[in-house]
């Protein structure tokens, strides 16, 4: 029978959250449940294309979705030809969770060294030297609507 499964080991048992006597000598398409990891072995099995590392989610029982990083490799012998396909899978959820962290303390580097930026720079606008012929501070930069209140005040004296 095309697609049974003939083996399953205890780690993939608990990635899983299904035992091995659900599923071993069950058809994959049946008793799994997953599409896209089930889509994969078939691929594997009828393209002769395994694939080296590759991601795939699933749901498991309990509804929680689990990354995978999987590998799979075509089962076979010289006078028969190919028998199967195997797959190696490890779940990612911890990987993708400290990866999420990283970014977002890579988020929080950015907004602190803008904040950094910013503030020296209202600070050194503070700190430019008063323009002697004038006695007024030096402009950093001007925005159009404040110059426009301030010509309405001069207009109306």
């Amino acid at each position: 029978m095309l697609g049974k499964i003939l083996f399953i080991n205890r780690t993939a048992e608990e990635i899983l959250g299904l035992s091995a006597s659900e599923l071993v000598g069950r058809d994959c398409r049946e008793a799994l449940k997953m599409p896209e990891l089930v889509e994969r072995l078939f691929s594997a099995l009828y393209f002769l294309k395994p694939e080296n590392r590759s991601e795939v989610s699933v749901v498991s029982r309990m509804g929680r979705l689990i990354p995978l990083g999987m590998s799979t490799a075509l089962l076979g012998e010289k006078e028969t030809g190919i028998r199967g396909v195997v797959a190696v899978f490890q779940d990612l959820t911890y990987a993708k969770l400290m990866e999420e962290k990283v970014k977002a303390r890579e988020r929080l580097a950015a907004v602190g060294e803008l904040s950094a930026g910013i503030a020296h720079e209202i600070r050194a606008a503070h700190q430019r030297p008063v323009d002697a012929g004038r006695g007024k501070f030096q402009p950093v930069f001007a925005v159009d609507r404040v110059l426009d209140v301030e010509d309405r005040r001069q207009r109306a004296r």
